[in-house]
């Protein structure tokens, strides 16, 4: 199974995401904030990262630009509870900086694990048929806005 590292200040959620995860069968790694979370990254090798984006000392922006600089294939998952920040906001600028996915809290576990199997699994595309003419998605009006799940 993948390797993943999980970096949040909140202890519940480390421990919720962890448990979550290793019940899958994943190797999981844990860090109290982005810093810890960079030294781990540098010491090991990920498949997976999932950050929050609201912490002390290192926030998950700050993160997210680290990570991407010092291995830009590692995927990223973002989460946030928003806090004070407008959490929309806040995670299109992840995904401006290369977050992959992002989930807002409170999540439930099963949407944190869809959400990691369809990150460490996506579908393949290249071998999918061609939709019919008039079964055609229509062209997006709008840049794609963050949203619970992958960013697509």
């Amino acid at each position: 199974m993948a390797r993943i590292l999980v970096i949040d200040d909140d202890r519940a959620i480390l421990e919720l995401v962890g448990s979550a995860l290793k019940g899958l069968g994943h190797a999981v790694e844990i860090a109290v904030n982005g810093r810890v979370g960079l030294r781990a990254l540098g010491a090991e090798r990920f498949d997976l990262v999932i950050t929050d984006m609201l912490m002390p000392e290192m926030d998950g922006l700050e993160t997210i630009r680290a990570i991407k600089g010092f291995d830009p294939a590692i995927k990223v998952l973002a989460i946030t509870g928003g806090g004070a920040v407008d959490h929309g906001d806040l995670l299109n600028i992840a995904a401006k900086l290369g977050a992959d996915a992002a989930l807002f809290k409170p999540f439930r576990p099963a949407a944190l694990l869809a959400t990691v199997d369809l990150m460490l699994n996506p579908p393949d595309v290249a071998h999918r048929p061609a939709p019919a003419a008039k079964d055609a998605p229509a062209a997006p009006r709008h840049q794609p806005r963050a949203r619970h799940g992958v960013w697509h």
